[in-house]
């Protein structure tokens, strides 16, 4: 009885044969997050699927809907522009934002159906949540008492051979009504049998015509006995040499260490900026910033940017990331190509966020045993404020510290007091608190996440990458803080990167790299073609292999009067291990703003790294080998002039700038 009044005059009975073989055909030629080579996961985003025409029904069909543009939909939600998202479908495919996670979402209100023929036969499970939201959107919509239910029924109705069937019936209740958003939600698991050819699978749902009801990212998957997993964890300014395994003297990171023992190190890698937006745009597109643009702090990442989380995902892995939010937050663009990206974990005055990061990161591997991953973390425990819980916060204090946490604002006079000089125990009481941060992060971040994986037996299996977008400055260079040099300090990043099956346990690369090789890496070590993305980074399988021993070319940016800093433009570019950085002049309004006179920066500075890796000596008047240090300083003048100022907003790559990229050899 339930299955007949569920199927009872469907429109989709009186569908032409042919109509659905153009579904079937629309499937297989549509990308849809599915595996592009035969040993990988075997996955379909339904979301990526939906065609025009499988939208069988919608009140977004209908022209008095469409006229109510952006109305129309959920607050705060946008259209997919992933690559593989497919056509528009009437704007059902969106990405909303929850506060604190963005996930990926098919708008349905009642009446919906979505029509789908399934382009595997295996058995496997529909994963995906229901949801109502309540919002002004919805509450503005005019709908009459008697229409009203209270709430939604989500049926999904298999059909083959002619025979319809209800896999799924759930009836969630509208949320109660607040004066903020509400949303009533609910996460299922329903198997799928073997499946016959030309198999369909229809979403539907239907009761209160004003609810704004979603499928909550629905994935059709075939379980793997031992899925590959790659997690990439971002620990936000951790400069390489206060690690242990880049040979600091301090037991800041015996879990880490303990990490770069299993896999490979990479001892002078090299970030794109010395700030967070740029450097993990660039982390997350294996673009310099010259490339993607992102300079300022109200720079969005350009939409048709293509992501790592985009080609893995594509590709047929589950993607996640659990962010602290910040400069790495979903409001600049990161959450594309997630299926879902958290940013729940406190703000970076919260003490105890690498450990929230990690019991989050942990729970959601637990779920997901059966399905490879990508796992995109990021933690500010080691950015200031330093303010740490015991037994981290006194780890590493002598006696009588002035300070037992340190905030730049606070004690440090803010951005105007970056060039205030300490007593040399006020420095090391500095440092001692920065390295607590590192060593909280160690313990309650790394060490769980490391600990879970063996315990599930996943770690063998899964690929991890330990790196930083940037370093911080202390005094190194009569500075505090970051984002205002272009020194080894700021740029020197730790990359270690744990194998499957820890291949290549123990080796350490001394050649330069950069962050924007990781992404070529992990698409090349799964396998998946890089030839279209016209990518700054390359693969480093060439360097674990011992193929190339040659130190790569890093470009690093710093655009003028970030956050209101008040630091003019910085550039750097090597040539091996000789080292251009380029510093415009302070103006005499700029000098003003701080409390202590900043030093004097000359023009240009030229460092020998294998001679002189702290940047002590400028060797501009005696530079080594001078024919090629003249090249070198060209070609960095060339690239800073390409980097806009503040107020003349986000340039655009049109035809002359790309010339002079690819001039420059930043295109290929």
């Amino acid at each position: 009885m339930l299955l007949s009044a569920a199927l009872k005059n469907h429109p989709f009975r009186r569908i032409h044969l042919s109509f659905i073989s153009v579904l079937v055909l629309a499937a297989f030629w549509l990308p849809a997050c599915r595996s592009g080579a035969k040993s990988g996961p075997v996955a379909y985003c339904f979301i990526d699927g939906l065609t025009n025409a499988g939208v069988v029904n919608s009140p977004l069909k209908s022209p008095e809907t469409a006229e109510a543009a952006g109305k129309a939909f959920p607050v705060n939600s946008v259209a997919m522009v992933e690559e593989s998202s497919g056509e528009a479908a009437f704007g059902l495919k969106r990405k909303l934002n929850l506060g604190v996670m963005d996930v990926n979402v098919l708008f349905a209100p009642p009446r919906s159906e979505l029509r789908y023929p399934l382009p595997y036969q295996q058995a496997g499970i529909v994963d995906l949540g229901i949801a109502i939201v309540r919002d002004a959107n919805s509450a503005a919509r005019n709908v009459s008492a008697e229409n009203h239910s209270g709430g939604v029924k989500f049926l999904l109705v298999l059909e083959q051979q002619g025979r319809k069937k209800v896999i799924f019936e759930h009836f969630l209740q509208s949320p109660v009504i607040r004066t903020a958003r509400t949303i009533s939600y609910s996460r299922q698991r329903i198997p799928l049998p073997a499946l016959k050819d030309g198999a369909m699978l229809t979403f539907i749902t239907s009761g209160d015509p004003g609810a704004f009801a979603l499928w909550v990212n629905p994935v059709y998957y075939v379980p793997e006995k031992t899925p590959r997993n790659f997690i990439l964890i971002s620990i936000d300014t951790l400069r390489a040499d206060h690690v242990g395994t880049y040979g600091y003297d301090r037991p800041t990171s015996p879990h880490i260490d303990a990490l770069a023992a299993d896999g490979a190190v990479f001892e002078s890698s090299y970030s794109t900026a010395p700030w967070t937006l740029p450097a993990h745009v660039s982390m997350l597109t294996g673009l310099n910033c010259v490339r993607h643009r992102v300079y300022y702090e109200h720079d969005r990442m350009n939409p048709r940017l293509v992501t790592l989380a985009e080609k893995m995902r594509e590709n047929g892995y589950a993607t996640r990331a659990v962010s602290s939010g910040g400069f790495v937050s979903a409001l600049y663009g990161f959450s594309k190509g997630f299926d879902e990206y958290r940013m729940d974990q406190g703000d970076i005055t919260d003490e105890t966020q690498a450990a929230k990061t990690g019991r989050d990161a942990v729970q959601w591997i637990e779920k997901n045993t059966d399905r490879s991953f990508f796992l995109f973390i990021h933690t500010y425990q080691v950015h200031s404020p330093y303010k740490n819980p015991e037994p981290y916060r006194s780890m590493f204090l002598g006696p009588h510290p002035r300070w037992t946490s340190y905030d730049l604002g606070r004690n440090g006079g803010g951005l105007e007091g970056v060039y205030k000089s300490f007593s040399e125990a006020d420095r090391d009481n500095i440092v001692a608190l920065y390295d607590a941060g590192i060593r909280c992060a160690d313990e309650t971040l790394i060490k769980p996440l490391v600990d879970e994986l063996r315990r599930l037996g996943m770690y063998d299996r899964t690929m991890i990458i330990v790196t930083a977008d940037h370093g911080e400055e202390f005094f190194d260079h009569r500075c505090w803080n970051h984002a205002h040099s272009v020194y080894n300090e700021l740029l020197h990043v730790p990359l270690i990167i744990k194998m499957p099956e820890s291949k290549y346990r123990g080796r350490r690369f001394p050649s330069i790299v950069r962050l924007i090789d990781i992404m070529p890496t992990v698409l090349d070590i799964f396998g998946i073609p890089t030839k279209d993305l016209s990518l700054n980074g390359a693969s480093l399988v060439p360097v674990l292999k011992g193929r190339e021993k040659e130190d790569r070319v890093f470009l690093a940016e710093l655009s003028d009067d970030i956050n209101g800093n008040k630091i003019p433009q910085r550039l750097a570019l090597n040539s091996g291990r000789i080292k251009v950085i380029l510093n415009h002049p302070f103006t005499a309004e700029e000098l003003a703003f701080f409390s202590d006179k900043p030093p004097d920066f000359p023009p240009i500075e030229v460092y020998d790294l294998s001679r002189d890796p702290l940047e002590k000596q400028n060797l501009v008047q005696q530079p080594p080998d001078p024919a090629r240090t003249r090249i070198l300083i060209q070609k960095a003048q060339e690239s800073d002039r390409l980097i806009p100022k503040r107020g003349t907003g986000k340039m655009k790559v049109d035809k002359n700038l790309e010339d002079q990229l690819r001039a420059l050899g930043y295109i290929k």
